[in-house]
């Protein structure tokens, strides 16, 4: 087993890094629904680069104009932290599959529910019960795939109602595959990663265009489809693979690439990780004495379940005023805040209820501790 001394984060990096993430996100999913700058993320236009570029020069537009074509890529801090931090806590995988699963699942789900929750009282509010009812009979299919993490795979649903496309059924689905993950990195190491991860390139750049003509299935609403990302993961935290300024040289040529030729786009996911992660290393120390990143971070969850229901009313005000920049801005600030809030009442109630839940220690225990 590897020394913490020499992992590339550690578990004060790995909150900061969700927390700087999560705000990217955040912002992203409000700023992208508003102007013309939109991100090549589940699908590839030649037209977006060039837009961004123009929209980002203007002073008044330079933070929405970031935020709406790369914030997006926060979600590939976070598949990298997940794929990071099981490499380091269930690397071998002592467990069998369905207690390592169960350990899993048990810590995402009553978040999730909370959000739904959330969801029902925002459209009682918004359209009345009888809107309640007819949006939720709408999306019924969707409500009962989405925790069952299937609703990637039925052709012409995608995205779930509830949360980003990547957390629930992405995450679940990542833990299903994280033994066969293990299994391969012990038998081939760094060299074969590699292999997996351009192997899985090319494959999924082959594949994806005929089942998504056919289905309408995006293998980037899957493991599938960030493989690359998974295998820097186990990497950085097995194999002390590090990042340094050769290789973040080479993903800037490369990301700039994939953002003008489609046929080398899908690089773009992980070139952008990798520069997150270099570029992270300038700010490290900045970061960690800044408290903010790293409380954001331990609300990263529930952010996540919410912030899409949070922006619906903002979003709303901010399509009338689309002509008046400061509008718009106030109000993706505005709504990011009040998702901050949100989250934290939600991950305090987790707390309490999780407290509440556990069985009290026998006298005897009690005293020994």
């Amino acid at each position: 087993m590897r020394n913490r001394e020499a992992q590339a984060f550690d578990f004060e990096d790995t909150l900061v890094l969700k927390g700087l993430a999560i705000l990217a996100i955040v912002f992203h999913n409000f700023y992208h629904r508003i102007g013309l700058v939109k991100e090549n993320e589940l699908t590839f236009d030649p037209h977006r680069f060039p837009v961004f570029l123009a929209h980002v020069i203007h002073p008044t537009e330079t933070f929405q104009a970031l935020f709406s074509y790369l914030g997006h890529f926060g979600v590939q801090v976070f598949i990298f932290l997940s794929a990071y931090g099981l490499a380091l806590r269930y690397y071998p995988l002592k467990n069998s599959p369905a207690a390592f699963m169960w350990s899993r699942v048990k810590k995402i789900y009553p978040m999730y529910f909370l959000a739904v929750l959330l969801w029902a009282a925002y459209l009682i509010f918004a359209r009345g019960p009888a809107g309640m009812a007819e949006l939720l009979s709408q999306n019924a299919i969707k409500l009962v795939l989405t925790p069952l993490a299937l609703i990637n795979w039925v052709p012409h649903l995608g995205l779930p109602p509830i949360g980003p496309w990547w957390f629930l059924p992405f995450i679940i689905q990542f833990y299903f595959l994280w033994p066969v993950f293990v299994r391969f990195s012990e038998r081939f190491e760094l060299k074969g990663l590699a292999a997996l991860a351009v192997v899985s390139l090319v494959v999924t750049s082959l594949i994806e265009p005929i089942v998504f003509a056919k289905w309408e299935i995006n293998l980037q609403l899957s493991p599938f489809g960030h493989v690359p990302e998974i295998c820097l993961g186990i990497a950085m935290a097995r194999f002390e693979y590090r990042i340094g300024a050769l290789q973040a040289t080479c993903a800037a040529v490369l990301f700039v690439v994939g953002n003008i030729y489609d046929p080398v786009w899908l690089i773009t996911f992980v070139t952008a990780l990798i520069l997150s992660l270099y570029l992270y290393q300038a700010i490290r120390p900045m970061a960690l004495r800044s408290s903010i990143f790293g409380w954001l971070g331990g609300i990263a969850m529930p952010m996540f379940f919410v912030n899409g229901i949070v922006r619906i009313p903002f979003l709303e005000i901010a399509a009338r005023h689309q002509d008046q920049w400061f509008v718009v801005l106030a109000l993706g600030l505005l709504s990011a805040s009040l998702t901050v809030a949100i989250a934290f009442a939600f991950s305090w109630v987790e707390r309490w209820c999780t407290i509440l839940g556990r069985r009290p220690e026998p006298l005897t225990e009690r005293i020994s501790t």
